[in-house]
């Protein structure tokens, strides 16, 4: 797994391509760089982890709970499945363990990169799909797109509709699951970040690439940007299936299983708060853990053709075993 140091390294060099590539909020981006560089790095090992939960005991039990992992990711106590774990999922819980989805500044950086791939011109309809918080939403609005916003959480848009408000910018925000796009669009192009995709199950995720076609106008273009599985998957086979890292707020811990079987990976988080006492715990996410391979046959199954796959949200080539993102820039065929 790369060190805090060499990602922070590639963040800073990211938004410095960003910089170059697009003058809009270019200070808000400098502070976004500094953020980077400040930003507290992963504890360092094993006993600092054993230690933290020997003083917390709350946050030991939590680890403890029905879907907590072992260190080589296996279930710890059953767990119970939940086909519909993201409908209560993404709420004020969520935003404690990614405090940086409320940085507008970041998501410029992210939003420049956007336009650029997707050859955006001023005024193009953009869906967001996921859009979550509306970082990216109303960063690519203040370019002067026309942007639509969906997600399934009513908590999130919420979010979105006041940090747009704001900033005094206009998008259209719908509550929808993102399978059901109809009387949407046309759209010259579509992104979906974050790894907002992957919640349903192979039959259901194949509906969802179906209908952002189905959305876009000929040619229309479709950036789509996932977690690098095989790199999370090659990780955890060599014994780290637990990662630990601190926010602002919190020391947070995210334990991962894959279930071999349907492809999905399960992830266990555990939040333990800096300045009070107790640690929050969210429900276990349920992620299909697509393949480059086959991320490709399902958009050739929805009419697109790839045209590139970047390594993260910037101008650099995929590679499995290091790039922490599977980045694909498709057309509608």
């Amino acid at each position: 797994m790369p060190s805090e140091a060499a990602g922070r390294e590639s963040r800073t060099r990211a938004l410095s391509r960003a910089i170059a590539r697009c003058d809009a909020r270019p200070r808000s981006l400098s502070r976004a760089i500094a953020r980077c560089d400040a930003r507290p790095g992963p504890l360092p090992d094993t006993d600092s982890r054993r230690r933290c939960a020997a003083r917390r005991p709350d946050f030991a039990r939590a680890l403890s709970r029905p879907g907590a992992l072992s260190d080589a990711g296996y279930l710890l106590t059953p767990m119970g499945s939940d086909d519909r774990w993201y409908a209560d999922f993404f709420d004020e819980r969520y935003l404690a363990f990614y405090p940086q989805l409320l940085e507008l500044e970041v998501s410029t950086a992210d939003a420049c990169f956007v336009a650029e791939a997707l050859g955006l011109d001023d005024g193009a309809a953009v869906l967001d799909l996921g859009c979550g918080t509306g970082r990216h939403a109303i960063a690519l609005a203040e370019m002067g797109m026309r942007v639509t916003g969906v997600d399934l959480s009513a908590v999130l848009l919420e979010r979105a509709k006041g940090v747009a408000h704001r900033n005094r910018v206009e998008v259209e925000w719908q509550k929808r699951d993102m399978r059901d796009l109809d009387g949407l669009g046309p759209f010259s192009a579509c992104a979906s970040l974050f790894t907002a995709f992957g919640f349903f199950g192979d039959d259901e995720d194949q509906k969802v690439l179906d209908a952002i076609a189905g959305v876009l106008a000929p040619g229309g273009k479709l950036l789509i940007d996932l977690t690098n599985h095989l790199l999370v998957l090659a990780t955890m086979a060599k014994g780290h299936a637990e990662h630990w890292y601190e926010n602002k707020a919190a020391v947070v811990c995210e334990r991962n299983d894959y279930d071999a079987a349907s492809g999905m990976l399960i992830t266990h988080r555990v939040c333990h708060f800096k300045d009070k006492a107790g640690s929050l715990e969210l429900p276990p996410s349920r992620v299909r853990a697509y393949s480059p391979h086959e991320m490709r046959r399902m958009l050739t199954r929805a009419g697109f053709a790839v045209d590139r796959v970047y390594g993260e949200l910037a101008n650099t080539p995929f590679h499995w075993a290091t790039s922490p993102n599977q980045v694909f820039l498709a057309r509608k065929s």
